[in-house]
């Protein structure tokens, strides 16, 4: 945190290249490097990064849409698991239809957190219910899908719920 900004930039590079190295990112590699970014930038301007906003879901529906469908094929081989994964969470919020997106995961999440994290402490509690929906309605948590759990609410300022265990690979 006493480093001069010039080192913080250095070492957020130094992370991009890292996880870049092999020419392939994974979940795991995503999670950590967005957290350890998203520290940096709080650590350079810590004024400019509020914890909460006042964006209310009906606000954001698009990128809520993309959100859950994103995590649902993060967690979900075939299309029909994947469908019913991101409408199980689409039903939490009153969601009536999704946004199928692109298959760019990674693209997805850095273009729709930013924008879920100025949603307001109940919105943002709403999606965490919807994504744990997502996640869970198979009644299994793969280790990807508590990762990227993990880096949603990191990366939207609130804290990872403890649910009751469940069956995981």
């Amino acid at each position: 945190k006493r480093r001069p900004p010039v080192d913080i930039q250095k070492l957020k590079k130094t992370i991009n290249d890292l996880i870049q190295a092999d020419g392939a990112v994974d979940i795991f590699e995503y999670a950590l490097a967005k957290m350890l970014q998203q520290f940096l930038n709080e650590t350079l301007s810590p004024s400019r990064e509020p914890l909460h906003g006042n964006k209310l879901l009906q606000d954001v529906k698009t990128e809520t849409s993309a959100l859950l469908v994103t995590v649902a094929k993060l967690g979900h081989q075939d299309s029909a698991s994947i469908q019913n994964a991101s409408e199980a969470g689409a039903r939490e919020l009153g969601i009536d239809s999704l946004d199928f997106i692109d298959e760019n995961w990674k693209e997805n999440l850095d273009n729709v957190l930013p924008k879920l994290d100025r949603l307001n402490p109940n919105a943002k509690e709403k999606l965490v219910k919807a994504l744990i929906k997502t996640v869970t309605h198979d009644r299994s948590v793969t280790h990807e899908e508590a990762e990227i759990l993990r880096v949603i609410c990191s990366c939207i300022h609130v804290p990872l719920p403890i649910t009751s265990p469940a069956k995981s690979d």
